[in-house]
């Protein structure tokens, strides 16, 4: 199950808005269906499970990314495992009262299903265009004879 933040092209139009009924997005339910997890929306105004969707983003752009550098994609993802090992699963959780990878070992790997064996395509997959060589356009060049810039320093002066 994932947690959603309701976006608002997610949740119908309703004059009372904690009575808002969750919509769905195509998209995002074809993708959850594919790798086979159910999709849960927040309830509205309820910031219990909305600060559970929020809260970890602010805490990993503070804790690990603020003061660091990366050169390249895989130079972030080799840091971010390295910081998740050591800092980040080891911690004692304020919520859960301890550290992630106990919790994670104990109660949650035992219920990991496999991944789906075929790769997700979105329905509208954009494919690239055959590269084709252009000739870049030739500038214009507007020839005058020299006496024309004759006359107009001439006429300046």
């Amino acid at each position: 199950i994932g947690l959603s933040h309701q976006e608002t092209d997610a949740v119908s139009q309703s004059p009372k808005p904690r009575t808002q009924k969750f919509r769905q997005p195509p998209q995002f339910a074809r993708f959850a269906n594919h790798w086979g997890f159910r999709i849960r929306a927040c309830r509205p105004y309820r910031a219990q499970t909305k600060g559970k969707v929020e809260r970890p983003i602010s805490y990993v752009r503070q804790s690990f990314f603020y003061g660091r550098d990366f050169v390249s994609d895989d130079d972030l993802n080799a840091q971010a495992g390295l910081w998740l090992q050591a800092t980040a699963n080891q911690r004692r959780h304020r919520s859960i009262g301890e550290a992630p990878n106990l919790r994670f070992e104990r109660d949650e790997r035992t219920q990991l299903r496999p991944l789906a064996v075929a790769t997700y395509r979105p329905p509208h997959a954009i494919q690239a265009p055959p590269a084709v060589a252009i000739r870049p356009p030739w500038p214009k060049v507007e020839q005058r004879a020299l006496a024309v810039y004759d006359q107009l320093l001439e006429s300046r002066a």
